[in-house]
């Protein structure tokens, strides 16, 4: 699997695959390189407070990046969760879709999950795992709960 760049625009996060003959080097993807997207101001203060990483894959940028966010929001900070959202919506509402197969449950699901995170942001532990795991596993737990809530209406 390739690893991600994080290319921000207007104030949002968004990921895209790296193309196969990019090079993974963080100074390249900050930098701008060919094959990734140039960064703007608002990406580069966010990535200013990361330390260097020699040849880490944009996946390690990722991780820093969602967990700094996530410590932000420990904090209170809404456009912290407005990145969050936005730069993960899309693996949250794939798997909760895959799980429950209903467009409507999986949008249901997705709410839920961002204000559990909203909710227990300050209780995120990075020693326990990545960020995109913490999520990912919510995002199973409610999606599990969902259906359950279901079989019982049925």
């Amino acid at each position: 699997m390739n690893a991600l760049i994080i290319p921000i625009f207007r104030d949002k996060v968004t990921l895209r695959p790296v193309p196969n003959n990019c090079n993974r080097n963080v100074a390249n993807t900050i930098r701008g390189a060919t094959c990734a997207p140039i960064f703007n101001q608002h990406a580069l203060r966010i990535l200013a407070g990361f330390t260097y990483m020699k040849n880490a894959t944009t996946e390690d940028v990722l991780c820093a990046l969602l967990a700094q966010l996530i410590q932000r929001m420990a904090t209170g900070d809404e456009a912290a969760l407005s990145h969050f959202y936005d730069s993960t919506l899309s693996r949250v509402y794939a798997l909760a879709l895959r799980i429950s197969g209903r467009c409507d449950l999986a949008e249901e699901i997705c709410v839920e999950i961002y204000w559990q995170v909203w909710r227990d942001a300050a209780r995120y532990d990075s020693s326990r795992g990545q960020p995109l795991a913490w999520l990912l596993v919510i995002t199973r737990s409610r999606a599990l709960d969902a259906l359950r809530r279901l079989d019982r209406i049925a």
